[in-house]
């Protein structure tokens, strides 16, 4: 790389990188740029996110409902890990209870993992609608692992 520039502007909210590349065997002399900007994150940001997570998740448990229903098989369940992340803890996590209860209908685990985010999510909720939610998840997951 011949030289590389990086703009920052005055509030920090916004980052250019720019490398200009000198040509190679397997590479023409071009430029590659990256653009960095910060997201403010107010609370209907966060809503709308929970919003969009919570309807990607459910999409899925109904497309693994019609693969079990359609080849009579539970080869494929709801209990899909991502980065030691299942669909259950993405439900705990995005605060819907109807959600979780799905997902145990389906075949989730209810797990130490799982009661542990539970617990841990209610203890930092700071309004009572959703420390009553965090109760009423816990309770759903401590009845389906103990009971």
């Amino acid at each position: 790389m011949d030289e590389i520039d990086c703009e920052l502007s005055n509030d920090i909210r916004e980052v250019t990188i720019t490398a200009r590349m000198e040509p190679t065997e397997y590479l023409e002399a071009g430029t590659l740029g990256l653009e960095f900007f910060v997201i403010e994150r107010d609370e209907d940001y966060t809503r709308r996110k929970r919003r969009e997570c919570t309807q990607l998740i459910a999409s899925i448990v109904s497309w693994i409902k019609s693969y079990q229903q359609e080849t009579k098989t539970t080869s494929v369940d709801c209990n899909i890990v991502y980065f030691e992340n299942t669909l259950l803890h993405a439900a705990i996590q995005m605060y819907d209870i109807d959600l979780v209860k799905r997902l145990l209908r389906h075949g989730s685990e209810s797990s130490e993992s799982t009661l542990a985010l539970a617990r841990e999510l209610g203890a930092k909720a700071n309004c009572g609608e959703l420390a009553t939610r965090f109760g009423e998840i816990l309770g759903v997951l401590e009845q389906r692992k103990f009971g």
